[in-house]
């Protein structure tokens, strides 16, 4: 390439430190045609990379490279719907397909794809492809412009109040019309399709008056009820999003219920500032810390200081992992380097209080009797909060790491009794997704122990009645328990109750027989036990029930029984 461009003879020395009998060896060997739009030189010596050659350098126009002039690159726009609900956005994406299906883009797509694969020239293939792309960002955007509706006020949204304030604007519309005011027909037909009102035409203006008022009192009615809608509302999407994330409700409740904070304190601060809209930055102060010298106070007035102060701040605070240690004191003269660190966890544990009481509190969560470490972590993983034992757990099970903590195990209250989530995890009839609803279930109980006999009648040989409802179980434990939700849905009840028949219980059995009897009691039960009978010596049972205040009282009726005598057809003596 350099021969074509230049004369042989009078290639440049490339060497500084060249002969006058050297040959240059430095060349670029293409199989480009030669053209004049092909630049290709040296620079100067110095120029570039150090050293004492030249640099080579050439610069080929893109349309010789690839045969075709550079295309316009497009710009992409992100669409202004970013909707959480699953349900909105497939409504969205159904809605986008029929408009598909009606305006043809479907065909006019496989027309684009027809011209280019026969090789019709790019004259023809570039006004179909434009025209494709306007119809679908036209489409989509309209869509979008329907579907997504901003919900801010006082008055916290929701789908039924929504519906109550376009009846609302429905009969206001009426009334217009039926007083020969000018009114909107499209406006009345969007809101006859969300009310789903549509026999209008026999409705006199009184009628309407009066509809409007019943709508109005009603509307007044769900106002006092807001907040409990919204939380309804809040619950029926979080069960709509855990199933489509395959995570659980009570997790993605949590994340709205905070989100939905995080932005109502937004609000509050921005009114109380009276500044709805953030200005420019117009200036920024910065701290040079000097070695032996005072710190000194820089303000930043222009951009480029500016961008120079925040360059340097993010380097001095998200940077010090380059040059730091993997440990430092004091918690690696605690714990020790990575192999002192197991002999070195007792001391830590004797010193740590935090640390029991989460580990205390993870090992009941999951309702395992072991350590830690003897948990399968593939499985239990999602019924764990997370928190920075579960990271320890983790990181134990992938180097496959065993850590004896000196804590309390969980323990049986009867003979051949079992810990129930074990027996769970075990079973390869039930998948990872279906152990975080199972343990929700026995924590809803306020089961600590997660055991058998908590389920089962005083005999040990049947399931009680309410084993498989949401219903308290036996409370073995003055434990005060945690915070928890009103109810949980009823396909958690369904699953636990299949599940605990299925793995306990004899298949042929109707009254809850259990597959291995509970026997003699190794803990005192009557110490928490709800339930007391007591027989006089006139035969009659009473059992009572230990409340709050007092005891209640439930006494059998006594039934008399007469016996049949059996008589004789030998004659007496």
């Amino acid at each position: 390439m350099w021969a074509t461009q230049h004369d042989p003879l009078q290639a440049p020395k490339i060497k500084k430190r060249t002969n006058d009998n050297d040959t240059p060896i430095d060349t670029i060997m293409t199989t480009f045609p030669a053209s004049n739009a092909i630049r290709c030189s040296y620079l100067a010596f110095g120029e570039g990379l150090p050293g004492d050659h030249r640099i080579l350098w050439a610069d080929i126009p893109y349309s010789i490279i690839f045969g075709n002039k550079q295309p316009h690159i497009n710009r992409t726009y992100a669409e202004q719907f970013a909707i959480q609900d699953p349900r909105i956005r497939k409504k969205h994406n159904d809605k986008v397909a029929d408009q598909h299906t009606k305006q043809g883009i479907i065909k006019l797509a496989y027309k684009t794809k027809d011209a280019k694969e026969s090789g019709k020239p790019i004259q023809v293939v570039k006004p179909l492809l434009e025209e494709l792309i306007r119809k679908v960002k036209k489409i989509r955007q309209d869509t979008a412009y329907k579907i997504r509706k901003k919900r801010v006020g006082a008055i916290p949204w929701t789908p039924t109040l929504q519906l109550i304030r376009n009846k609302q604007k429905l009969w206001v519309c009426v009334i217009k019309r039926r007083q020969g005011k000018k009114s909107s027909r499209n406006k009345l037909r969007r809101l006859q399709k969300a009310t789903r009102i549509w026999n209008l035409d026999n409705i006199s203006l009184q009628e309407a008056l009066d509809k409007l008022e019943d709508v109005k009192a009603e509307h007044s009615e769900h106002i006092k009820d807001a907040a409990k809608l919204r939380k309804e509302y809040l619950e029926a999407l979080a069960e709509a999003i855990a199933k489509e994330n395959d995570t659980t409700m009570l997790t993605e409740l949590n994340n709205l219920k905070l989100r939905e904070k995080q932005r109502n304190t937004a609000r509050r601060i921005k009114r109380l500032r009276k500044k709805q809209r953030s200005g420019k930055v117009t200036i920024m102060h910065r701290t040079i810390h000097r070695p032996n010298q005072p710190p000194i106070r820089v303000a930043c007035t222009t951009q480029a200081t500016m961008t120079e102060a925040a360059i340097c701040e993010n380097e001095s605070r998200f940077s010090r992992a380059l040059v730091g240690e993997f440990m430092q004191p004091p918690l690696r003269d605690m714990l020790g380097w990575y192999n002192q660190e197991l002999s070195h966890l007792e001391t830590f544990w004797e010193v740590c209080e935090l640390f029991g009481n989460s580990l205390e509190t993870l090992r009941l969560e999951l309702g395992f009797p072991g350590f830690l470490t003897s948990i399968p972590y593939t499985r239990m993983e999602k019924c764990a909060t997370t928190s920075w034992m579960t990271t320890l757990w983790a990181s134990s099970s992938m180097f496959n790491i065993q850590i004896r903590d000196p804590y309390p195990l969980l323990p049986l209250s009867r003979v051949n009794d079992q810990h129930i989530m074990p027996i769970f995890a075990a079973d390869p009839h039930l998948t990872n997704t279906d152990l975080p609803y199972l343990n929700e279930c026995p924590m809803f109980k306020e089961v600590i122990l997660a055991s058998l006999s908590q389920l089962t009648t005083v005999c040990g040989r049947y399931l009680e009645q309410l084993a498989t409802t949401p219903q308290k179980a036996h409370t073995f434990h003055t434990c005060t328990w945690r915070r928890k939700p009103t109810h949980l849905p009823t396909s958690y009840w369904t699953l636990w109750k299949k599940t605990i028949l299925r793995l306990f219980t004899q298949p042929t059995s109707n009254k809850g027989e259990l597959t291995s009897p509970l026997e003699e009691w190794t803990t005192d039960p009557t110490k928490h036990w709800t339930w007391w009978s007591h027989t006089t010596d006139t035969g009659t049972r009473t059992a009572y029930q230990k409340g709050n205040l007092h005891h209640h009282t439930y006494t059998a009726q006594h039934r008399s029984r007469r016996q049949t005598r059996l008589r004789s057809s030998a004659p007496r003596p």
